[in-house]
């Protein structure tokens, strides 16, 4: 039918994020320059309910095969993340003339480099590498990302003995940056973040228009968040975890003042940002120190919006939080769907979880659809 009004459509493969606390996977299809999120599928661990949420090797390519497997998913093609931790980015400085003119040898040059600081022979190391925009400023041009061939081809062993056709091991930064230029039409002057929430940690890629030019981890995540409260408030952590999703923190400390007035969901709420302060207080001044960085050697002087994805920003009141930490517009994912500049649609329930789903979504699209070049 689409096809007979005149409307290109594609279906994409499945974008598949093998997480700390489960599996998520996601697949759109791409109608007329915008992605649909036709299917998904989540499957949490059995640990998932306590906070050191892990699985084993075995037991992650079976719940990965479940997660697939249980869902009216087209094909068996899949783009998976490689664990975060073993992919490295690194700021490089290549010949101007190699990087515009030369691609294989500028390419050749990052591996030599990057397998350098990896401390590993270049035949051993996965790299790649792009250009960073123009700047008057003295410094890098390039970054460089590496990661040891082993690690992608026991992620694409994992693939096939979950029965799925790996077509891509990705970094997951790279994914959230295209899921991010999904959400809104962005400046090529503009710097904004794309905030990953994760169960381990908090990871942070500031983009100039849509190309990435800062990377880096920023903080800790959900579960040090849970200890924490589970500390505080002097219960389990399993009872904390449950505690901090339903309640989120109060907006109640100097200086912060809820949005809507309206007051705090608890008393516990409140004790809860007080047990998250310090935690919170070192996130928002990462994420500062970051912006300032790239503003000041762009030469921009305002700083474009904070997109929070992952599990953590769910947290109720995080987003207003950091808006008004940082002075900036922050708004999870899902606060994205109405937006008329967005090509990213759930065709699905309204309250699905973009922001569990953000990095399944962003492996999901093509690296060439991601800057609405159709």
């Amino acid at each position: 039918m689409l096809a007979q009004l005149g409307i290109r459509s594609k279906t994409t493969h499945i974008g598949l994020d093998c997480g700390a606390t489960g599996v998520r996977a996601a697949q759109l299809r791409l109608i007329d320059g915008v992605w649909h999120v036709s299917r998904y599928a989540r499957r949490e661990f059995a640990t998932a309910g306590e906070t050191n949420g892990s699985a084993t090797k075995e037991e992650l390519t079976e719940i990965t095969r479940q997660c697939v497997a249980g869902e009216n998913f087209r094909g068996r093609d899949v783009a998976v993340a490689m664990p975060h931790h073993e992919i490295k980015f690194h700021a490089l400085e290549l010949p101007s003339a190699i990087l515009t003119q030369d691609a294989e040898t500028a390419n050749d040059m990052a591996r030599v480099e990057i397998s350098r600081l990896m401390t590993a022979t270049p035949d051993q190391v996965e790299a790649d590498h792009w250009m960073l925009p123009s700047t008057s400023s003295a410094g890098p041009n390039a970054i460089g990302l590496g990661v040891r061939s082993q690690v992608a081809t026991d992620t694409m062993a994992m693939c096939a003995n979950a029965r799925l056709s790996c077509i891509r091991a990705d970094a997951s930064a790279l994914a959230l940056h295209r899921f991010g230029c999904g959400l809104r039409r962005w400046s090529e002057r503009q710097v904004w973040g794309m905030l990953d929430l994760g169960h381990t940690g908090s990871r942070l890629v500031l983009s100039l228009g849509t190309t990435p030019v800062l990377i880096r981890d920023v903080g800790a995540g959900g579960l040090a968040w849970t200890k924490r409260i589970a500390e505080t408030l002097q219960i389990g952590e399993k009872a904390a975890e449950i505690q901090k999703r339903q309640h989120g923190i109060a907006l109640t400390g100097r200086g912060i003042r809820a949005n809507d007035g309206e007051p705090p969901s608890s008393e516990l709420a409140g004790i809860i940002f007080g047990a998250l302060r310090s935690l919170l207080g070192d996130l928002a001044g990462e994420i500062k120190r970051s912006y300032e960085y790239i503003l000041s050697h762009y030469g921009i002087e305002e700083a474009g919006d904070l997109v929070l994805g992952g599990g953590g920003a769910r947290l109720t009141n995080l987003s207003s939080y950091l808006a008004q930490s940082l002075g900036i517009n922050a708004m999870r994912a899902g606060d994205y769907g109405d937006d008329s500049e967005s090509t990213i649609q759930m065709t699905l329930a309204r309250d699905t979880p973009w922001e569990r789903l953000a990095l399944a979504i962003g492996l999901a699209i093509d690296a060439e659809g991601a800057t609405r070049e159709y």
